[in-house]
């Protein structure tokens, strides 16, 4: 049996048995209640946790029609909050002739049941839809909705997709670039604004939802995606001699030479912000300050705001046993500290992320606990959890944006010095190292790579994979140890790739 199909079945067990267990615990050990009066209410909160975490695991696992997941999901935390406004405000004002927990869980059934029989009706199918129709770019890209990106911008973990398609950006001829882009809704929508003003064609790709530089990374983000749009929407049939532009933190995940072998179209990978795209294909700015990315104030903002959503996951999970009204003081604490520590991370006193994450936590927990001093609503569990929650989002910080070394081990344990050779007799000079690195790691002299910031390097391993002549080492490439490196060797892998 496959691990996937494992998981499926394991963890929504394993949920629902805790869930039901913690139930329990509360009402028979903590509220002291034998009576079993709420136990339909408990097997609801834990059925449908248990369905919520059996579609978290087809989200990790890719697996399956991802729209009707996502609605399912959709319907069923919906419901989850209504189960618990019913059960905490209007049960216990309104009194047994209003919902009693036997409805609650009958209603729980009903939905569950309808949903799965309706779910048999539909095929298939792909996961996203298909606009086959070209035209021009939806004006709901190109509206202003600071609510919804917002809202975007916290849920950024959770796939929101648009469907594939083929539009036409100003007028557009068979030879007019055509801006590739995955299907996150966030992201369609700031491409869509950026390429205002350009004769150009825009792709949209299936990237299950998910944001460009993490669904690459995860590959969910490929040249295979890329392949798919190319032929669903006819783009041959548009333009011809167009010339792909991707995004150039997608190229770690998407080999744009097997692009050109299998569909004719050529490519190159465009700025590292979509706002740069009018000077990228003007050649207005000089190209390396179109490559490296930044975190600045902007950058760190928009990750404090969407980093506590799983903590703020667990969290719910854990005071459903308790009182979820406690959430509503610990959540709200958790972003404004985010969002603090997003203000002064370029200026804090210790570098190392552990470190600075226990000393950042243990001071929240003491002014928490200040502040329990002087407000009773504050219990020392809650200042424990935005303790412990605080030094997971400081530790977890780097990670969210793609300037940082994203393995475990550089983030945890220090970051080594990363070993990065070039073999300049297989260099060619085609620029490709330098144009795919977010850092600046690479520069050109002389029609030959050379290395210029080694200690920038991210391990993204987008300058080894790309490299179409094998001639950059990397520490971090596993596959290479294994392979002779000889220019024989090398060469005959490159014909038959």
């Amino acid at each position: 049996m496959r691990a996937s199909v494992k998981a499926r079945l394991v963890v929504p067990v394993v949920v629902f048995s805790v869930t039901l267990t913690g139930q329990l615990f509360r009402s028979i050990i903590i509220q002291d209640c034998h009576d079993g009066y709420y136990l339909p209410v408990f097997i609801s909160y834990a059925l449908i946790t248990a369905l919520i975490g059996y579609f978290i695991v087809d989200f990790v696992t890719a697996e399956g029609h991802l729209l009707r997941k996502i609605r399912f999901v959709r319907l069923l935390i919906l419901y989850f909050a209504f189960l618990v406004i019913i059960n905490r405000y209007v049960i216990s004002s309104a009194g047994p002739y209003f919902f009693t927990p036997a409805d609650e869980f009958a209603l729980t059934a009903l939905i569950v049941m309808f949903i799965v029989i309706s779910d048999n009706f539909f095929g298939k199918g792909q996961d996203f839809d298909f606009v086959t129709a070209i035209g021009e770019v939806p004006r709901k890209y190109l509206r202003h909705r600071p609510l919804r990106t917002l809202l975007e911008t916290v849920f950024r973990l959770f796939p929101l997709p648009e469907p594939v398609a083929l539009y036409r950006c100003g007028n557009p001829d068979d030879r007019s670039p055509v801006i590739v882009t995955g299907n996150y809704e966030l992201t369609v929508r700031r491409v869509a604004r950026a390429v205002q003003g350009l004769d150009c064609w825009l792709l949209i790709c299936d990237s299950r939802g998910i944001n460009v530089w993490c669904s690459s990374l995860s590959g969910h983000f490929s040249e295979k995606n890329i392949i798919d749009a190319i032929e669903s929407t006819n783009l041959r049939g548009y333009a011809p001699g167009g010339k792909l532009i991707l995004p150039q933190l997608c190229a770690a995940g998407v080999d744009i030479q097997l692009i050109r072998r299998k569909t004719g179209f050529g490519g190159a990978f465009g700025p590292v912000y979509i706002e740069y795209i009018k000077d990228f294909l003007d050649k207005t700015t000089e190209e390396t300050v179109l490559r490296k990315v930044e975190f600045d104030l902007g950058h760190r903002i928009e990750m404090a705001v969407s980093s506590p959503v799983i903590l703020a996951v667990v969290l719910g999970f854990v005071y459903l046993f308790i009182d979820l009204s406690k959430l509503l003081l610990i959540l709200p604490v958790l972003y404004f500290i985010a969002v603090v520590h997003a203000v002064v991370y370029p200026y804090r006193p210790v570098k190392r992320i552990p470190l600075w994450s226990a000393l950042f936590s243990l001071g929240v927990t003491g002014l928490l606990l200040v502040v329990r001093h002087f407000n009773p609503d504050w219990t020392t569990g809650m200042v424990a959890a935005a303790g412990i929650g605080t030094f997971y989002m400081i530790n977890e910080f780097e990670g969210w944006s793609p300037v940082v070394k994203y393995s475990l081990k550089s983030i945890y344990r220090g970051a080594d010095i990363p070993s990065i050779t070039v073999n300049e007799k297989l260099c060619t000079g085609c620029r490709l190292c330098f144009r795919v690195c977010p850092k600046g790691v690479f520069t050109i002299e002389n029609s030959r790579a050379r290395i210029l910031e080694r200690n920038e390097c991210i391990e993204c391993s987008a300058c080894y994979k790309r490299c179409p002549a094998g001639a950059i080492m990397h520490s971090s490439d596993k596959r290479e140890k294994e392979k002779c490196t000889c220019v024989c060797c090398v060469m005959r892998d490159s014909l038959n790739a």
